[in-house]
């Protein structure tokens, strides 16, 4: 299918569509809005809408400069399509000349992103679900047999994690149980039930505000902390002593054992090893 994306033939195809992108909402693992089915269907339903943010502009901007850097490290030339199955839809970052393999670019904002640390597809599903089930959308739509999931920021340049089809295919039933849910509310009128409660009280408006703030202070002072504690970790290895002291402070060297890969074990395989976990908790986390 040739269209350009970001054109408005593009939006409006999409708006009809059960698309890659919205596949971590449909799953209920997104980290923005839309974050779950019933907010995906307000989005689809034109109840509320999204604006252009800086982060997206950026991406976009960025994304031919990234396509190119991916080019370079793999050697082989991708071209933006989107593809088509049924009512499904996906927009690939990139294709290969037979559709074989994929790309799928992001450009976060920082250099430190956590996007950079993935090194696999297990990765990527613990750090970032909501990719993860974009790629699972894009691989049934597509039926691409690779692809390569690329991190880049022009100060870090790129990296590049190959997942194969097989891993992705592992999810797809799962994914699309989710979307047939979500396609009878869609096409019945009826928002998907939420656990969510909207609280709009200057109450809530207070508590989000001072949470903020102490946040931004937080985050500022644990990046000066993350700074020094690496200069000061360089000045022992440095000096090639296995404890540094000066000033009251103590800089000890000392050897971590590495953790066990249970995964590796032969003896644990089809060990159901959640007979064995402590007894679950519930927790609540803040974003």
């Amino acid at each position: 299918m040739t269209m350009i994306q970001g054109s408005d033939e593009w939006l409006e195809y999409r708006s009809s569509r059960l698309n890659a992108s919205e596949a971590g909402a449909v799953m209920g693992v997104n980290p923005w809005f839309p974050r779950n089915p019933a907010e995906l269907f307000d989005l689809k339903t034109g109840a509320k809408t999204v604006e252009e943010n800086p982060a997206m502009r950026r991406g976009t901007e960025l994304e031919p400069e990234a396509r190119a850097a991916a080019q370079d490290v793999l050697g082989e030339q991708f071209t933006p399509a989107v593809r088509q199955r049924e009512r499904y839809s996906a927009s690939l970052d990139g294709e290969d000349f037979d559709g074989a393999t994929a790309l799928e670019i992001k450009c976060p904002m920082r250099t430190d992103s956590k996007l950079f640390r993935i090194l696999d597809g297990k990765d990527l599903k613990e750090v970032a679900p909501h990719y993860w089930w974009q790629l699972v959308h894009q691989q049934y739509v597509s039926g691409f047999g690779l692809v390569y999931f690329c991190a880049y920021h022009p100060d870090q340049g790129i990296s590049v994690v190959k997942i194969g089809a097989d891993e992705l295919i592992a999810d797809r039933d799962a994914l699309i149980a989710a979307w047939k849910v979500f396609a009878k509310c869609l096409d019945s009128g009826e928002r998907p039930e939420s656990d969510e409660i909207e609280d709009d009280s200057e109450e809530m408006a207070a508590l989000v505000a001072t949470y903020r703030s102490a946040k931004e202070r937080a985050d500022e002072a644990a990046s000066a902390l993350k700074e020094a504690d690496k200069a000061l970790k360089d000045r022992a290895k440095a000096s090639g002593a296995k404890n540094l002291s000066g000033h009251g402070l103590q800089v000890i060297r000392a050897e971590r054992k590495g953790s066990v890969q249970y995964d590796k074990i032969p003896e644990l395989d089809g060990v159901d090893l959640d007979r064995y976990r402590k007894k679950s908790s519930v927790v609540y986390s803040i974003r």
